[in-house]
């Protein structure tokens, strides 16, 4: 059974949560199974490479397939094959599914607020996000967009954002960053606006600008109203059993 985790300093934010939610050690044992949350450079990759116990690798952003390429080979390996824009070699071992990062019990359907939310990520990260263009489509409505950065904890993040908002905009260039977001948010019954490769039925793809603000005016409708929830982690029961991945 996989019960320690090793968290790409990128994604260190989550490291409390994942841990506490699956009751997993920091990574201390070469020879036991781990999580290998996320591969973001040289580090982790000869993290994995040196590790000795069974390996499942979990790419959390858009960047996989600049690093994938570099386990082709390495036994007792497998990949969750969660990202749409992940290329997986032939013959590595992989499954689909999503299992909870954090604790979703407090992601539940609530009446929709009348603001905007837009995931910005950190302060080097919000042109990625679409920070001017944002600041333009705030001109155009009259919902005021509340802007979340990584600095708030979860009960502050959904406290003061998530229960204000009905609707989520995310402006990724990549089509795949924010995507956590995106999912608790749909467990609040709250819809996305984005242009990605992820099939959720909780998004909503748009044209261009001026699309973007005919969908607010339609989700709009919503505010005061509670919606029915979305939930997509499939594989919470069984994630953490290495038969599940190599079988």
């Amino acid at each position: 059974m996989i019960k320690q985790v090793r968290v790409s300093h990128g994604l260190r934010r989550f490291k409390p949560g994942i841990m506490e939610r699956w009751d997993l050690k920091d990574y201390h044992n070469k020879n036991a199974s781990c999580l290998f949350l996320n591969i973001n450079g040289k580090e982790d990759i000869d993290a994995v490479k040196n590790h000795k116990g069974f390996k499942l690798i979990f790419f959390a952003n858009s960047r996989g397939n600049e690093f994938i390429n570099h386990f082709i080979g390495v036994e007792n390996l497998a990949v969750m094959d969660f990202n749409p824009y992940l290329t997986i070699p032939q013959g590595m071992k992989h499954k689909g599914g999503l299992f909870e990062l954090e604790d979703f019990s407090m992601f539940k359907p609530n009446k929709l607020g009348d603001c905007i939310y837009c995931y910005m990520g950190n302060q080097h990260a919000k042109y990625r996000f679409g920070w001017n263009r944002i600041r333009k489509i705030q001109k155009r409505t009259k919902y005021k967009i509340l802007l979340g950065f990584q600095a708030h904890t979860l009960k502050e993040l959904k406290r003061d954002y998530y229960d204000r908002c009905f609707l989520n905009i995310n402006l990724s260039r990549s089509g795949g960053g924010g995507m956590l977001t995106v999912l608790e948010l749909a467990r609040m019954g709250r819809k996305t606006i984005m242009n990605t490769k992820h099939s959720f039925d909780c998004i909503i793809p748009y044209k261009d600008d001026e699309d973007i603000i005919r969908l607010i005016n339609k989700e709009a409708e919503k505010i005061g109203t509670i919606q029915p929830e979305n939930y997509y982690f499939t594989i919470n029961d069984k994630w953490q059993d290495e038969k599940y991945w190599m079988g």
